[in-house]
Parts: structure tokens; sequence; C-alpha cells
């Protein structure tokens, strides 16, 4: 199962990150690398970004990676979705030099941006999936 996860994980590239504090809640579409043992995700954001403060005052986080973009309207019941308990990790400066570089090779068009010094990596640790698919059948799996 685990190994299916991470074929998901590294077939997407985009995810939807869902955070919130005690009276917002708030989703994005973003894009995302991962490290050689998918233990933990990077994205990239402006420094403008309105989710930012709300995920620092609340580090944990939602993150789902699902098939949808490679199964055909008529198979919607074989899309598989992962959704992703993660944290936000202190800027670590490794951490956030790996993930940008892995950015930067995942996405050559956003060179730019990546370079940019007001473009902030944010590294999650991720901590458990929950697994589904046939839009019924699921496994949740602690890490």
């Amino acid at each position: 199962m685990i190994s299916r996860i991470h074929e998901i994980i590294r077939t997407q590239d985009v995810l939807v990150l869902a955070t919130t504090n005690t009276t917002t809640p708030l989703c994005s579409l973003m894009a995302y690398a991962y490290d050689t043992s998918i233990t933990h995700i990077f994205m990239a954001t402006p420094p403008s970004r309105k989710w930012k403060n709300l995920i620092h005052s609340s580090p944990k986080a939602s993150l789902l990676v699902d098939t949808r973009t490679t199964v055909p309207p008529t198979e919607r019941n074989a899309i598989e979705a992962v959704t992703i308990e993660a944290t936000l990790l202190d800027q670590n400066p490794e951490h956030i030099q790996w993930g940008r570089q892995s950015l930067m090779e995942r996405f050559p068009a956003n060179h730019e941006f990546l370079n940019d010094e007001s473009t902030r990596v944010l590294c999650f640790r991720l901590e458990s999936y929950f697994y589904v698919t046939n839009q019924q059948d699921s496994v949740f799996i602690e890490l």
C-alpha cells in the first residue's frame, strides 16, 4: 500500500494544501516536490500569500494528492486520493536549500520565482496517509 501511495505522490505534481486557524479555513493549489524517502514535501510561496499567516498560527496541514487528472471522466470511480497529515517544520537551511533545488528540477519554468530571495520554501514532515480508492475503499497509515 505504501508503494502505491508513494507512486501517486511521485507521478502527480500539484496538491491541495488545506490550513486553518481558529476562525479561517483556506485551501490552495500548490506545486510540490518531495525528498527521496518521501518523508517531506516542499512547496514555495511568495511572501504575500494570505494562507502563510494561517499556517504559522497552526503548523498542521492537510495535503490532498489525487489521480483525477489522469482518469477519464467515464472512469471517475477509478480515482485514487491520498490525504496526508503534515506539519510545517521550522526553517532549516539544509531542508530549504534541498527543497528549493528539488522544486527547480521538477518545475524548470518556475526557476525565476524559485530563485527570488523573497520566495519562501516550506518544508512539511509527513505524519500519516489516508488512501481512498474506488470511491469507498480506504486505508489509514500512520508514519
